[in-house]
């Protein structure tokens, strides 16, 4: 429903209320949010959900997932984000994994998904050789900063929402000086390091354990609703995960919400395997 709602709505207002954002000549949608790239992580994770739903249900609700996908997937291309196409790919992958029960078809996705987190880390890091333009070298000016935001506080960081200002006042590289206002590190390992020191990492890879653990479980069942909750979670935290890599992935409030939906959808449902 969500995504239903968001979709049309980012069409209604890009084609009807004309407010886009323009980057290179091109008019991006952003509807409600600030900047296209949130309405680009909002969306990539109710794509790959809808899309496994469809494949799941049948009659009405399959029509109805369908067209959740269909308005989703046009506003998503409305916002010109790279990372979401990114991460939506690595979502479907997962999500298709987790529900097929065949291991040639599951080992086939699973290197699929692992060939697309390549590709993307490749594209970034090597942007000559993958024809990467300026935002690509931003974010590689961007993590070289925070990485030396590390190197400085590498126990506790420089604490939350304080990314912004230490990194206009003492770590702006000398080549991206004409944009200082940056206020997250656009990676989800040194975001969750840079806030929260050491400590932050230690729990995203502890609640990434516990989130995984009861999907593979569910994964497992026999029953197909059971299939469809931990497929539907993991697609979504995939997408989280892959688009994490290069933008936001936690620590804002429409994310953080996801995050702990699709933790608690996890958990209940396996509480009744």
């Amino acid at each position: 429903m969500a995504g239903a709602v968001v979709g049309l709505y980012t069409l209604y207002h890009y084609y009807f209320v004309g407010v886009t954002e323009a980057t290179g000549g091109v008019k991006r949608a952003l509807a409600i949010y600030h900047s296209p790239n949130a309405l680009a992580l909002y969306l990539g994770k109710l794509i790959p959900p809808a899309v496994i739903l469809g494949a799941g249900w049948g009659g009405r609700g399959r029509l109805a997932a369908g067209l959740t996908a269909a308005a989703g997937l046009w506003a998503l291309w409305l916002t010109y984000s790279r990372g979401a196409w990114l991460g939506l790919a690595a979502g479907l992958a997962a999500g298709f994994a987790l529900l097929a029960r065949r291991r040639a078809v599951t080992a086939g996705l699973v290197l699929l998904a692992a060939l697309v987190l390549v590709g993307a880390l490749g594209f970034t890091l090597a942007p000559g050789r993958f024809g990467a333009d300026e935002t690509a070298l931003r974010r590689l000016y961007i993590w070289e900063a925070a990485v030396r935001m590390i190197r400085d506080r590498p126990l506790t960081g420089v604490g939350l929402d304080n990314f912004l200002y230490f990194y206009r006042e003492r770590y702006v590289p000398p080549a991206a000086w004409q944009e200082p206002d940056i206020s997250h590190p656009h990676n989800i390992v040194l975001d969750f390091w840079v806030r929260l020191g050491i400590g932050g990492v230690l729990a995203l890879v502890l609640l990434q354990f516990n989130f995984w653990r009861p999907v593979l479980s569910l994964a497992r069942s026999e029953g197909l609703e059971l299939r469809l909750v931990g497929a539907v979670c993991g697609a979504a935290m995939a997408d989280l995960l892959v688009h994490g890599l290069f933008d936001n992935s936690y620590f804002l409030i429409d994310l953080a919400y996801l995050f702990w939906f699709m933790f608690a959808s996890v958990k209940l449902a396996g509480m009744k395997r």
